[in-house]
């Protein structure tokens, strides 16, 4: 199977106001990829370095209103999932989404510091049920013959 972290962000949008504010869609997803984005390495020591580029025009980007007359911001309502590293850091990217937005690039680099300490099971390949027989087990290999062929017998049925 694959382990590791992983994380998934959906942000719903206030049409309203992104076409008042004269917001375009690459200018949102410029500005949603500044904080998800960037080159992070895992080293064997497990620091993670990480490199963003600054984008001023996404400063209207955020679930707060921008001005005075509007009660509600560009961004109505962020969704996240996130399997792997640590509860805490998982709670504080949530948190910080929920209040400003945006995420926050070292709340990020915090989560993805815990992922080798705390990975999640990403993908599992699916295997034959005679592989859950240990190899150690007495008998096991008369066993495993005998309910492969099973199955072998049940799948051509």
């Amino acid at each position: 199977g694959k382990s590791g972290g992983e994380y998934e962000l959906i942000y719903i949008m206030n049409e309203d106001i992104l076409k008042e504010k004269k917001v375009t869609e690459s200018t949102v997803k410029d500005c949603v990829e500044v904080g998800l984005k960037g080159s992070i390495q895992l080293s064997k020591l497990g620091d993670i370095e990480g490199h963003i580029k600054p984008v001023d025009k996404c400063d209207t980007i955020t679930n707060k209103p921008t001005d005075d007359k509007s009660t509600r911001g560009v961004i109505d309502k962020v969704l996240i999932e996130v399997k792997g590293g640590s509860p805490a850091t998982a709670v504080a990217m949530k948190s910080q989404l929920t209040k400003d937005g945006i995420l926050d690039y070292t709340q990020y680099v915090e989560w993805a510091k815990t992922i080798t300490a705390l990975p999640a099971l990403i993908h599992s390949d699916p295997e034959p049920i005679y592989n859950a027989i240990p190899l150690d087990f007495p008998d096991a290999q008369p066993r495993r013959d005998n309910l492969r062929r099973a199955l072998d017998d049940y799948v051509a049925e």
